[in-house]
Formats: structure tokens, C-alpha cells, sequence
């Protein structure tokens, strides 16, 4: 079940159960954030909800880990993790190099190259449904000088020229909103979340719209790097992190 809070005023998600459970365990949500989940009737602060409406507790008898089975009592929990004891000294060497959250952050799987690749097939499908519409009525505007030069007038000609114009303007606006909207909203565009995939901050938070609006920026910046390296990136780096993850410190990971 996803969930919803509020902070500073700006309402964020949905955010899976075991993402929300770990920000209330960190402290991001406080008892005063107001949060809701489908079912709710309304929005209440964290600390007034009943516990049948709280989060669900992890799994008990499986280590974050290594995914073992363990007995309850063979785990030492902490935040979101459960951790065994042949695990422990590698969890808390990591925690003690990187720090609380990107330990946590760890638990989440990382998204590939090939994966990401299929989720911008998937949106660049559904962008150019938008696209090839702007281009038909283009296409429309040209035939008419094209079958009766005789008769254009300079103004057709300025209307062909400055329609070119007018289509990569809004495409590019498109394209920002359709970002923008989407990882602010969903967490993931559609192609993303067909895939199974989502993206979330260095710290393992859901994207505000502020950075999901420079992330849409971002990538278009990737996108005009030479022989698509800055998309090439995610491939060798060890969080799977193209150009435009890194200018926004995002990552694209699994949702499970």
C-alpha cells in the first residue's frame, strides 16, 4: 500500500510501504506530519493515526542483508534493516564509512543500463504519439505551399519555416512537463514504472518537484553530450548513475 505525507507545506508521493517505514524510522516524518493512504478518510498526523492504520512492520525472520531466514531474535535491527550476525560487521563498516542513509540506501537494488534503456522506449512511444500530431498539421501547412507555389504567400512561407520552430519548442516543453510531472507525482514515468523501476534522492527520499523539474532539465543536458556518454555512465558506475542522476544526486532503482 503507498503512502502520502506532507512536509514544509508540499505533499510527496506515493512512497511504498517499506520506503515510508524507513523515513518515519529516520526521523523524516515526524508524530506532527500530516500522511494518507487510500482507505483514509483524510489526512492526520502520524502520531493521531491508530495503530491498524499504521505502517506494517518489516518481515521479522529475513535479513536485509544476505535474504537469509533467521529466528526474530537472531536479528539486529536497525532503522529499516534487519541485520544477521554474518552480516553485521558489513553493514555497520559501510554505516560507519558512508553514513546512516546511504547505508540504508544500499538495501534498494539499483537500476541497469539495459532496463532504463526499455523504460525510454516505452516514453519516447508515448511522447511521439504527441509528436507525429504536431508534425501532421506541419506536414498540412507544407503541402499547401508545395502544390501551389504559385499561390503561397510570404506569410506561408513564414508559417512552414516558423512552424519547425514552434514543434521543437513544444516538444521540448512536453517533454519537460511529461518528467517533471510524472517522477513528482509517480515517482517514475510511465515507461519507468512499466519496467518496475522508480526514482528516488541520494538519501532514499522521494523527488520534490523542484528536483524533478531539474532532473527533466538535467536530462536534456544529457541528451546533448556526444555519442550519448553521459547516458553510457550508468552503465559503469557502481549506483547506475547517467549524467543527469548525478548533476540531481538521483538514483533509479527497483520498486521491490
Amino acid at each position: 500500500m503507498d503512502w502520502y505525507y506532507a512536509v514544509a507545506g508540499e505533499r510527496v508521493g506515493p512512497i511504498p510501504d517499506a520506503d515510508f517505514r524507513a523515513l518515519c524510522a529516520t526521523g523524516h516524518i515526524g508524530p506532527e506530519n500530516l500522511v494518507w493512504r487510500p482507505g483514509m478518510p483524510d489526512w492526520q498526523p502520524l502520531g493521531l493515526l491508530q495503530n491498524s492504520a499504521a505502517p506494517s512492520t518489516p518481515a521479522p525472520d529475513l535479513c536485509t542483508e544476505c535474504g537469509r531466514r533467521f529466528r526474530p531474535e537472531d536479528l539486529l535491527p536497525f532503522q529499516s534493516a534487519r541485520v544477521c550476525a554474518a552480516c553485521k560487521d558489513t553493514f555497520f563498516q559501510r554505516l560507519r564509512e558512508q553514513g546512516a542513509a546511504s547505508a540504508v540506501l544500499t538495501l534498494h537494488r539499483y537500476a541497469g543500463f539495459w532496463i532504463r534503456v526499455l523504460a525510454r522506449v516505452i516514453d519516447s512511444a508515448i511522447l511521439w504519439a504527441f509528436f507525429l500530431a504536431l508534425l501532421f498539421v506541419w506536414e498540412a501547412l507544407v503541402q499547401r505551399v508545395i502544390l501551389n507555389p504559385a499561390n503561397a504567400t510570404p506569410s506561408d512561407l513564414a508559417t512552414v519555416v516558423g512552424g519547425l520552430g514552434l514543434i521543437y519548442l513544444l516538444s521540448t516543453a512536453v517533454l519537460l512537463l511529461y518528467e517533471s510531472w510524472f517522477l513528482y507525482r509517480r515517482g517514475g514515468t510511465p515507461g519507468k514504472l512499466a519496467v518496475g523501476v522508480r526514482v528516488i534522492r541520494g538519501n532514499s527520499e522521494p523527488l520534490t518537484l523542484g528536483r524533478s523539474a531539474g532532473r527533466a532539465f538535467a536530462y536534456l543536458l544529457t541528451s546533448m553530450v556526444p555519442i550519448g556518454i553521459g547516458f553510457i555512465m550508468a552503465g559503469a558506475d557502481d549506483e547506475k548513475r547517467a549524467l543527469h542522476d548525478r548533476l540531481c544526486d538521483t538514483r533509479v532503482v527497483y520498486k521491490s
